[in-house]
């Protein structure tokens, strides 16, 4: 099988630089450049996850001509279908093309095939790729993405221009629910200069998408020649549907935390309402607001700010090579400004909002320093009075056993020497010590002193040994 690049007719696109990959002298996909376009590499990878980016059997597909007699949205609901409305629509010179997912993290409605037809019928290029590899049932990949764009510009301003358009929208959650969920919109816009012909495709996260309705609308009389007048049109209408959002979702976080800040900036930590405040429940929550803001809600944004840069720098290459477009590219440019300005105040307040979270999580992690330092002070006084109860009753019974090795020896020597100490007179009732008992007194005298020696060297030796032990141990520490 050989592989072969030929240099195309390009009725969409003027420039030489950019070919189709044959295969056997029959087209099968464009790319910029054969060197760096792999397409068996970019078909691999969507085989690989063919079954998460494409639904099995929900298909929805609209097509819109703008600039027919009839521009109606026109919706294809099977593969073939699709395949006959875009080659009745070839001579078009304004056609867009939406796919949509049922919910934000479905598979994409429409089949594999379908969307490779769509590839080699309008000849996209591999870049586009990269976006659609974003969309589908793959919440890692969402979470992960913050915005993607790549852009290539003619001389004559002819240009191919894809995106991952990432925002917020309100998804109407009631109650505990978080009410703001983060969307995305996929784009891929290939303008011919010399034919004046766009062809765009869009990748809605639902179907009933607030951009596609606004574009659909604008199809109607006599708005349409507003959408074909400036090939960035289509694009300043995408990002003013969901750019306004970020300032409701900047306040509801900044509300959220004002909530506990309010009440942890004077709160007493020794006053019995201090444990509702502070816990660990609300330095969740913080870190929670903190994930939203930092780690997501100001990436997503300074990567719009990107995308309405790259669209400043095609608006620019528009403006000087194609003389028709000159005054409207004027007007565009004023409303790209208007966006950097929007974006640049929401990523003011993101970041201000932002300082606030981690001075709000400082305080709050202080406080419950402080406030596990006074358990530990606590545990640490009641420890101190349970030893000290211990000790006075190691001292109770150290007398004991005192008292115990005074009379042992005695008592032993009482019994080894038996009764017979002592008479006991029954005659007229009186006691009279044998004339022995001074064996007893002999004996014992010696044998408690002997007792108590013993116990008091021992208690001598244990002590210096502790002594020494509690020394070394002070030394290593």
């Amino acid at each position: 099988m050989s592989l072969t690049c030929s240099r195309p007719s390009f009725g969409d696109v003027s420039s030489a630089s950019l070919y189709f990959l044959a295969m056997e002298g029959t087209p099968r996909y464009k790319c910029r450049n054969a060197f760096v376009d792999d397409w068996d590499a970019n078909e691999k990878r969507i085989n690989e996850i063919e079954k998460l980016l494409f639904s099995l059997s929900a298909f929805d597909v609209r097509l819109l001509c703008i600039g027919a007699e009839d521009d109606a949205p026109i919706f294809a609901r099977d593969e073939l279908e699709l395949e006959r409305h875009i080659m009745q629509a070839q001579s078009n010179d304004f056609q867009l093309l939406s796919f949509f997912q049922e919910f934000s993290l479905d598979p994409l409605m429409c089949s594999r095939d379908a969307m490779l037809g769509v590839v080699k019928s309008w000849q996209i290029s591999s870049m586009f790729i990269d976006v659609l590899l974003k969309f589908g049932d793959q919440p890692q990949i969402f979470q992960e993405s913050s915005g993607f764009r790549r852009f290539y510009q003619e001389r004559d301003g002819s240009f191919e221009f894809c995106y991952q358009f990432m925002y917020v929208e309100n998804n109407g959650k009631q109650g505990a629910g978080d009410p703001w969920s983060f969307r995305q919109t996929g784009s891929f816009h290939r303008f011919c200069a010399t034919t004046n012909k766009n062809r765009v495709i869009l990748l809605h996260p639902k179907d009933n998408a607030i951009a596609q309705k606004r574009l659909e609308d604008f199809t109607e009389f006599p708005l349409e020649a507003d959408l074909t007048q400036h090939p960035l049109s289509t694009h300043l209408v995408i990002i003013s549907s969901y750019l306004a959002n970020w300032q409701g979702h900047i306040e509801g976080l900044a509300s959220e935390l004002e909530k506990i800040r309010r009440y942890i900036n004077v709160v007493d930590i020794n006053g019995p309402d201090a444990r509702p405040v502070i816990n660990p429940e609300r330095l969740q929550t913080l870190r929670r607001i903190e994930d939203k803001i930092v780690c997501k809600a100001m990436k997503c944004l300074r990567s719009t700010s990107t995308l309405v840069q790259t669209l400043v720098s095609i608006n620019k290459g528009l403006s000087t090579n194609v003389p028709p477009l000159a005054e409207d590219s004027l007007i565009v440019d004023r409303e790209l400004q208007l966006f950097e300005h929007q974006i640049e105040g929401y990523l003011n307040a993101a970041e201000i909002l932002a300082q606030r979270v981690q001075a709000t999580l400082g305080l709050l992690t202080n406080l419950l320093d402080i406030g596990n330092q006074a358990n530990s002070r606590e545990i640490s006084t009641r420890i101190l009075g349970l030893t000290q109860e211990g000790v006075d009753d190691n001292a109770t019974v150290k007398v004991i056993t005192v008292f115990s090795l005074i009379y042992l020896p005695a008592s032993f020597m009482a019994s080894f020497l038996g009764m017979n100490l002592f008479d006991f007179r029954a005659e007229d009732g009186s006691l009279q010590a044998s004339p022995q008992f001074w064996i007893f007194v002999a004996t014992t005298v010696p044998l408690t002193m002997l007792t108590l020696g013993g116990w008091y060297l021992y208690t001598s030796r244990h002590s210096k040994k502790r002594q020494a032990r509690s020394i070394a141990m002070a030394e290593r520490a």
